[in-house]
């Protein structure tokens, strides 16, 4: 967690020093990463605020690169941070999925499959769950992607 922390501190300090010099570019990515900390402290209104930002900015700057991957980590915060928007949550992580495949992102849409399958793992839907892990787990064995791979697996170790 102290990592995290220093993480997010850090971070913080290069999205005030990007707003004070009025560069929007990347700004998304800033936002995003954010999303990913606050998500890792369990800060999820805090993420989910960030995830936004991060879409809205990817959106307006025309940035798809970043468009994709803000709307795959919105819905994982969104389901974790309630359970019951199952729906919103899965329709980001899709539409983040359907933009990566269009762009040939494949280490983003492959993490988007791994989140999807993380969703329908909580929401007890078994088989959906289990074909998005093992298509996200081919993907990463292929890509040499050993972190997400190993998170892959300990979901389908469970289920």
């Amino acid at each position: 967690m102290g990592m995290n922390i220093e993480a997010k501190m850090h971070v913080e300090k290069g999205l005030y020093l990007q707003l004070d010099t009025g560069i929007s570019i990347y700004l998304s990515l800033i936002h995003l990463i954010l999303a990913m900390i606050h998500f890792e402290l369990s800060a999820l209104s805090e993420a989910q605020t960030c995830a936004r930002s991060a879409l809205l900015s990817s959106q307006q700057s025309n940035e798809k690169y970043y468009e994709a991957p803000s709307l795959i980590w919105l819905g994982r915060i969104l389901n974790k941070a309630d359970p019951s928007k199952f729906d919103e949550a899965r329709n980001c992580i899709v539409q983040g999925i359907e933009i990566c495949d269009k762009l040939r992102i494949q280490p983003f849409s492959s993490i988007g499959h791994f989140m999807l399958g993380e969703l329908h793992s909580i929401a007890h839907q078994r088989i959906k769950a289990i074909g998005h892990l093992k298509k996200a787990g081919r993907l990463f064995q292929e890509m040499r992607m050993g972190y997400w791979l190993a998170k892959t697996q300990e979901i389908l170790d469970r289920l």
